[in-house]
């Protein structure tokens, strides 16, 4: 019973954690540089993502990559927190046995 009450206290606090991640405006996706011609100083960045099993592609402007990039990183987090959620609630499965 103990056991229980500490996973449910684990999950709110995860639970606001996400809340406050998801306010960060999070981004799906990989952000990639990319040269042209390869090996060469002039670059662009693109996101792409999977939709539908299909990779979809945006190219980023430069003033919009500092943006972009903490979005992805934020989405990082946000996924790793969603993980531990979910893993709590399967310990909680578990427990019910």
């Amino acid at each position: 019973m103990m056991r229980k009450k500490t996973q449910i206290k684990g999950n709110i606090k995860l639970l606001t954690q996400l809340s406050k991640s998801l306010r960060k405006n999070p981004i799906a996706g990989n952000l990639i540089k990319v040269s042209i011609p390869k090996d060469s100083n002039n670059f662009f960045f693109r996101l792409t993502w999977k939709e539908n099993q299909k990779t979809k592609i945006m190219y980023i402007r430069n003033d919009e990559i500092i943006e972009v990039k903490k979005g992805v990183i934020e989405f990082a987090k946000t996924k790793k927190i969603f993980n531990k959620i979910c893993e709590g609630n399967r310990r909680l499965i578990l427990l019910n046995r």
